[in-house]
This record gives structure tokens, sequence and C-alpha cells, in this order.
């Protein structure tokens, strides 16, 4: 039910701009097509980075990268983006380059390796906070990462990834919706970033950690070159 009003409420602004252009006699700018859609966005974890950006556009390159990871969605520059809902993940990898790693809600030793690492990684989820700026407006500030926090009743109970496998349901779990609603554009400038209280010391070399942030929403096709 709420994806479906989302979508009403997207398609009647573009609706409302179509009737003010009219109403002042400009040319009106139709209605974009209207897809239900996701961005996922990467930032690679290091051991002395406490603010960390994400690419959004095609064309954006994120720190300690050369272009668009493998497992990205980004904005195309046409396109505009309007995010219903927001997911924080932390993954880690066998690579910077690896496609077949596991989105994780929360940190265990099994997977970082010690007790001690797990700690530290955990401010990312504890004291990380998520801050959105599109052309020089901040709308969304001090968003707290721990609403995404989740630490299943059903662990794996051993380093071996084949072993067991945590219980996570990516229909809800890590996800939160978001209210009011933010724009992403290719025609603007957005800058994403986590702020976190100290740096991970304790991150895993290589680029072979990451932080994984995923917009659910509503893909507006060429919105951002209709004038």
């Amino acid at each position: 039910m709420y994806s479906k009003l989302f979508f009403n409420e997207v398609k009647a602004a573009y609706k409302d701009a179509n009737e003010k252009a009219i109403a002042e006699g400009q040319k009106a700018p139709g209605m974009p097509l209207l897809t239900e859609s996701q961005l996922r966005l990467e930032s690679f974890v290091n051991t002395t980075t406490t603010r960390y950006t994400f690419g959004v556009l095609t064309s954006d390159v994120s720190p300690g990268t050369t272009g668009v990871n493998a497992t990205e969605v980004r904005l195309q520059t046409n396109d505009n983006f309007h995010i219903r809902s927001i997911a924080f993940y932390v993954a880690f990898t066998a690579a910077s380059t690896d496609t077949s790693y596991r989105l994780l809600s929360y940190f265990s030793d099994k997977v970082t390796g010690s007790v001690a690492a797990t700690l530290n990684y955990e401010g990312i989820y504890n004291n990380g906070l998520l801050n959105i700026n599109v052309n020089q407006v901040d709308v969304l500030t001090n968003y707290r990462l721990s609403k995404h926090k989740l630490v299943p009743q059903t662990q794996r109970i051993s380093v071996a990834v084949d072993t067991a496998y945590d219980q996570i349901n990516m229909q809800s779990d890590g996800i939160v919706n978001l209210s009011p609603a933010i724009m992403l554009s290719g025609a603007y400038t957005n800058t994403i970033t986590v702020q976190l209280a100290a740096a991970i010391t304790s991150a895993v070399a290589s680029n072979n950690s990451r932080m994984v942030v995923i917009f659910d929403g509503i893909r507006a096709s060429n919105a951002a070159i209709r004038k």
C-alpha cells in the first residue's frame, strides 16, 4: 500500500508541474516514465577515513576506486530518483572486485576475524551518521545508521562461509521508510556521506570491506532534462 501511495504522490508532483507550466504560458515538460527501481551506492572502508563519500551518478568516481563497482546501481544523468526507503549494510569481500559477497546487518567475529575488530567495526552502526546534500541544500542531516542494525536470532557459527547463513529478510531487515521523500537528480550535484566518530583502524586490507547504501523508490526517466 505504501509503495502505491508513494507512486501516486510522485506522479501527482509531475502532473502539477505540467499544469503550472501551462498556466504560466510555458511549454509543459511532459510526464516522465515512472518505474519502480533502486540505487545501490558503495564506499570502501579503510583504516584512516572518518568521512565516507558515495558516488551517485554514473559519472562519479568514489574515493578509493577508479569507477563504478560492478555491484553498484548509479543514477543516470538524464533521470531523477525519488527515494522511498533507505537500506544500509556492510559487506566483507574476497577482493575489491568481488560480486558474490553477502550483505550484513550486523558485525560478528566470524566475519571480521576477532572480537576486537568487531567492536571497531561496530562504530559504523553505533555512531555513523548519513547525510545527503542536493545542490548545496542539506536534505538529510545526521541520520543515524543504528536504525539499520539488526542482529538476527539465527547466526552462522563458523568462519567457513558455507556452513551456516545468518537469518535475514531482504524485504524488511535493515530497511527504513523515508519521510519526507528526497529526490536525487542527474542534473544536480548530489553529495552523500557517512560520518564516523572514529576511523575503523581494524579495517581489512585491499578494500575488502565496504558500506552499501540502497535506495528503493521511483525512477523518473529523462526527467532531469525536461524543462
